[in-house]
């Protein structure tokens, strides 16, 4: 999504549509995993039992392939590494039921690799710099020799790091760190105020910033963020884009 003095100019996404080649159709039958590996199965049965891990959400009730009751909906939102208990058949099946998503995320991350390569090697200090930024996780502020006491009362600081990248041969690394904990937009647009006055008083020729990041939606890759991209002309004097 770019943004030109505030004004939404263009909208850069990825959508089904455009993977519609990867589809099941277009592959066709035989260019699913199954039919690659059924060819090194040999002797093994169909029906034969199998043993897989696999990483999922649990369940209420102990999982089984063919169990499509209630009872097997996700107790919570952890993922953990399960063991998957099946017949030689129901793991084949689940190769061609992750393939087609695994063909779409590969397709995705590779094309946002290659964007984001082609905007860096774009850079230039006269017309767009490339601000990577990402939160780290919150570091303890440990104490050596401390009281046994200390260690449920141990200190911690945010580190927001930054990588901008200005020209084809320069770039520099930053960190701001802070005792403000909480990873959410009020504390990214106090980042931003940060970077943007370093870079207009080292760098005053740059006309525009692209920010990459991911796409948390805690801090990221929300409304509230995109709210506060549309006035960053207003409040910091750059146009600016997001690529997540």
């Amino acid at each position: 999504m770019l943004f030109n003095n505030g004004t939404v100019t263009s909208i850069y996404c990825l959508s089904s549509r455009m993977l519609a080649y990867h589809s099941f159709d277009f592959l066709g039958k035989d260019s699913v995993p199954s039919k690659f590996l059924e060819q090194s199965l040999g002797a093994v049965s169909h029906f034969d039992d199998s043993t897989w891990m696999v990483w999922s959400k649990p369940t209420s009730s102990p999982a089984s392939t063919n169990d499509t009751s209630t009872s097997r909906k996700s107790s919570n939102n952890q993922v953990l590494l399960q063991k998957v208990n099946g017949s030689v058949a129901d793991l084949l099946q689940e190769f061609d039921t992750q393939w087609l998503i695994f063909l779409k995320h590969s397709y995705i991350a590779t094309e946002q690799s290659n964007y984001i390569r082609r905007i860096k090697s774009e850079a230039n200090e006269y017309e767009t710099i490339v601000i990577h930024i990402d939160f780290a996780e919150n570091y303890s502020l440990l104490q050596q020799n401390s009281i046994m006491q200390a260690h449920w009362t141990t200190p911690q600081a945010t580190i927001f790091t930054i990588h901008a990248k200005i020209s084809k041969d320069n770039h520099q690394s930053m960190a701001i760190i802070s005792d403000y904990l909480e990873h959410d937009v009020e504390f990214v647009h106090s980042t931003q105020r940060v970077i943007v006055d370093y870079i207009q008083s080292v760098y005053p020729g740059v006309k525009k910033i692209n920010y990459v990041s991911d796409g948390a939606p805690q801090h990221f890759k929300n409304n509230k963020n995109i709210l506060n991209l549309t006035y960053h002309y207003a409040d910091f004097g750059l146009p600016v884009s997001w690529t997540f």
